[in-house]
């Protein structure tokens, strides 16, 4: 009798009380999980926007450097340009010219970059204009200085677009 008095004076939840907790516990986490999901993805795009951007600064440096030791209006073709920052072929830059990959390689290692995610550099006169970046998951698209496409093949999610080059995205 004493035993059943003493179960009976306890305190504590019920077996119900506690299933309805875990079962509203489970739908906010169901409803939250995947807009954490998309924060991380879309914050991986956004760096993969700011890469593309650094790869296209630190070809400018590179292209500016070379068109100073060059005559007025002197001007690179594109497949020269992406050539020579690959370290494929230095033509027709001088020899002191022929450098130009490794530098443009140190340049992005100091952001953690690695230059083979970099697609063609297109050039307008003696400035790069634009580039395709492959990062991960996305491939960015930066045409013409002004419109930023971002695509994920997996996802097939397309055109986000930011202002000029160097600026917000």
């Amino acid at each position: 009798m004493k035993i059943m008095q003493t179960l009976r004076s306890k305190k504590g939840f019920t077996l119900m009380e506690l299933i309805i907790v875990i079962v509203i516990l489970a739908i906010l986490a169901a409803a939250l999980i995947p807009t954490f999901i998309g924060f991380a993805r879309n914050a991986r795009a956004s760096t993969a926007i700011a890469n593309a951007r650094v790869g296209i600064t630190a070809a400018q440096s590179i292209l500016t450097h070379w068109a100073a030791g060059q005559a007025p209006g002197a001007t690179v073709t594109n497949d020269n340009f992406n050539r020579m920052l690959r370290g494929v072929d230095s033509q027709p830059f001088t020899s002191s010219n022929a450098g130009w990959g490794n530098m443009f390689t140190t340049m992005l290692a100091e952001d953690g970059l690695v230059p083979t995610r970099f697609g063609a550099f297109t050039l307008s006169g003696n400035r790069v204009t634009g580039v395709v970046f492959a990062s991960g998951e996305f491939l960015v698209t930066i045409a013409g200085g002004n419109s930023t496409y971002i695509r994920d093949p997996i996802n097939e999610i397309s055109a986000l677009t930011g202002g000029p080059l160097g600026g917000g995205g």
